[in-house]
């Protein structure tokens, strides 16, 4: 990283983006910044290759900087940047619709149950001793909003009002879709276990 980039790298992604018209070389800390997050959350919601998450990133960081001049900073950046990462994926995704089995991610399985069963006795009743591998399937295989708004708050430790701007839903709207998702990935736990005990 060069000196000058070092000079700013006490500026928030905010103020960043406020100087981008006149400091261009700037981005290099939003790349710096977002890429293994970003990384992160392409893998999860789709289960890219590398070769292809690769060029999902690049896509994400041209868009978003193409798009720059129209990003209110008075708004999360990191909520704008998750909701051009999120449009990009999932249409690249359904576009290719394919699930490469082979492809996992990394993730801490228990501590994903331990969140996603809390104050629901009929998910934890299913997912509880579920097998790691078939929660990572399962998660593939439920609706892509569903999948998405769960990897936003229990991988990404998103709040109600980030998912929100994320997906574009309304926040009193987030908490129902949670439930029903976790609901969805309980049943295809339950599927996935039944397939494999046949």
């Amino acid at each position: 990283m060069s000196s000058y980039i070092e000079e700013h790298i006490h500026l928030s992604d905010e103020e960043i983006m406020e100087r981008l018209a006149d400091m261009p070389d700037l981005y290099a800390l939003i790349i710096d910044r977002y890429t293994d997050k970003l990384s992160r959350y392409i893998t999860r919601i789709s289960c890219m290759r590398a070769d292809e998450l690769e060029d999902i990133l690049q896509e994400v960081f041209v868009k978003a900087y193409e798009k720059s001049a129209s990003f209110n900073t008075s708004l999360s950046f990191n909520s704008w940047i998750y909701r051009v990462c999120h449009n990009i994926t999932i249409n690249y995704w359904k576009k290719n619709k394919r699930y490469d089995e082979g492809i996992s991610f990394d993730v801490d399985t228990k501590g994903f149950i331990e969140q996603v069963t809390a104050d629901n006795s009929t998910v934890e009743t299913i997912m509880r001793d579920a097998d790691a591998r078939l929660v990572q399937d399962a998660l593939m295989t439920i609706r892509t909003k569903y999948r998405s708004i769960l990897v936003l708050r229990f991988f990404e430790e998103q709040d109600y009002q980030e998912i929100s701007d994320v997906l574009k839903i309304p926040p009193g709207t987030v908490a129902t879709h949670i439930h029903r998702a976790k609901k969805a990935l309980a049943k295809e736990v339950r599927l996935l276990e039944q397939k494999h005990n046949t």
